[in-house]
């Protein structure tokens, strides 16, 4: 009888209790959890809020990734730029546009009341009947005006004029009488085209931005962000319909901030919204981004890579530990007289679940690489020796809705013909989550001399970066 079908009974209920020790699955039911739940609590520290371990696996495998242009690519506030009458003067065009536009909450609209110098009397409007992709049907002062793009023109039959200018073109017409069109442009977003470049260096074989702008204002944004591909003229529906298309090709992720980008949320693999964006947009997402910042989306697409491998390693030391312990705890090596201590066997056991557990946890630790917040960013002046730097320091508290606001003012003026640049720093209390952001950022960004304002929701400060002196009172 080969010796290890032998012994006394106590050999036996002892080789038992040591395999059954060691055999315990811990570490490998422990393992897969652990790793998602390392995921999920790292990303929600870095403003990534993930709703569930399934959109986290998702996301690992996206080989798409499709873009809203407004709001998302691009910062959403526009502002008008040109304007081009026909037949009547530009003060009329920007009175019967800003009329019609005087209860549009989209960007474009506000942009076109904000360039209204003048009191709105909306007492002389009859209706307003909004067209979805097209436009604005109104009656004013008992005429009929139609206020969009190309298409609405088309359908009117009115002989619109195309501009030299690029940009998003808003034609309007009375009837089928053309008026002229206002030229209205919007800023991409400096982490845009860097954002872009990271899903390339992560393997993202696509990126697509999907926009209603006409094309040749489309194709512009598209070579400053480059993207590798775009797709103009899309009406809010489309946006669904071409990321179903897409995602037939592959895994595809959407990030978007609108109203409208909500279907195409829903739609794809993984939707990811932008923090600052509307409320059905962030409950149609699977992944918010809760700082506004495109660098997030590769940050997401890394940890979720970064989580996957960490499984697979804690699969691998699970089943490598039971490969091993299991036959010896069986009585493999008893031939040889090579036996395990129960107390052996139950610490290697411990030291498996252990060793699971604190490569998991190490997720919790993870930092976005690319992610380098522009709220955080700070100031630096370099050749100290050449360049001398005054640094002036006022305060100001004012009340902004329930915000209490001061400001610190910090004027860096460069010698050898360099350019001045100025900064104000705000502090402000009472912003309570990214919906306050949105609205402190929009509220800045609105006024003249305002280049553009990062908000910190954390910090309670608002950078404004400005081209002219602003008053601390405006």
């Amino acid at each position: 009888v080969p010796p290890l079908f032998v012994g006394e009974w106590s050999v036996w209920i002892n080789r038992a209790l040591i395999f059954l020790v060691v055999s315990c699955p811990c570490a490998l039911v422990v393992s897969v959890p652990l790793s998602f739940f390392g995921g999920i609590g790292g990303a929600s520290r870095d403003g990534i809020l993930i709703k569930g371990a399934n959109y986290l696996e998702v996301l690992s495998k996206v080989d798409t990734v499709a873009f809203d242009k407004t709001g998302t690519l691009t910062r959403g506030s526009f502002s008008v730029t040109a304007i081009h009458p026909s037949k009547i003067s530009e003060e009329e065009l920007i009175d019967i546009a800003a009329l019609a536009e005087s209860y549009s909450t989209h960007p474009v609209g506000e942009s076109i009341v904000a360039a209204h110098k003048g009191d709105i009397d909306k007492t002389r409007i009859g209706s307003i009947n909004e067209l979805s992709g097209k436009g604005i049907s109104a009656v004013i002062d008992g005429k009929n005006y139609y206020v969009g793009n190309d298409k609405l023109m088309k359908e009117v039959g009115a002989e619109y004029h195309e501009c030299h200018l690029s940009g998003t073109i808003i034609h309007l017409s009375q009837e089928k009488e053309y008026l002229g069109h206002i030229v209205i442009n919007d800023k991409v977003k400096e982490d845009s085209r860097e954002a872009i470049t990271e899903l390339k260096k992560l393997g993202v074989s696509k990126t697509v931005m999907l926009t209603g702008d006409a094309p040749r204002t489309a194709k512009a944004i598209h070579e400053q962000v480059g993207t590798d591909e775009v797709i103009a003229g899309v009406l809010p529906a489309d946006k669904e319909r071409i990321v179903r298309e897409l995602s037939a090709q592959g895994k595809v992720a959407m990030v978007g901030d609108g109203i409208n980008d909500a279907p195409a949320l829903a739609r794809a693999d993984v939707g990811i919204a932008i923090g600052a964006g509307s409320d059905i947009a962030l409950s149609s997402a699977d992944i918010v981004l809760m700082h506004s910042d495109l660098l997030e989306v590769p940050a997401a697409l890394d940890l979720s890579r970064a989580t996957l491998r960490n499984i697979k390693q804690n699969l691998f030391w699970a089943l490598f530990y039971n490969a091993l312990c299991i036959p010896v705890a069986a009585g493999a090596l008893a031939f040889v007289g090579f036996s395990l201590n129960p107390m052996i066997a139950a610490a290697a056991m411990s030291f498996s679940s252990v060793c699971v557990v604190t490569n998991a946890l190490r997720l919790r630790r993870w930092k976005p690489q690319s992610v380098a917040s522009s709220a955080t960013q700070k100031l630096e002046v370099s050749d100290a020796s050449s360049d001398t730097a005054g640094i002036n320091l006022d305060a100001l508290r004012v009340n902004i809705g329930i915000a209490q606001v001061s400001s610190d003012t910090v004027d860096l003026h460069k010698m050898k013909g360099k350019e001045t640049s100025m900064e104000k720093v705000l502090h402000v209390e009472g912003m309570m989550c990214e919906k306050c952001v949105a609205h402190v950022k929009k509220g800045l960004e609105r006024v003249e001399g305002v280049e553009e304002a990062l908000v910190d929701l954390e910090g309670k400060t608002a950078t404004v970066k400005l081209s002219t002196d602003v008053p601390d009172a405006v």
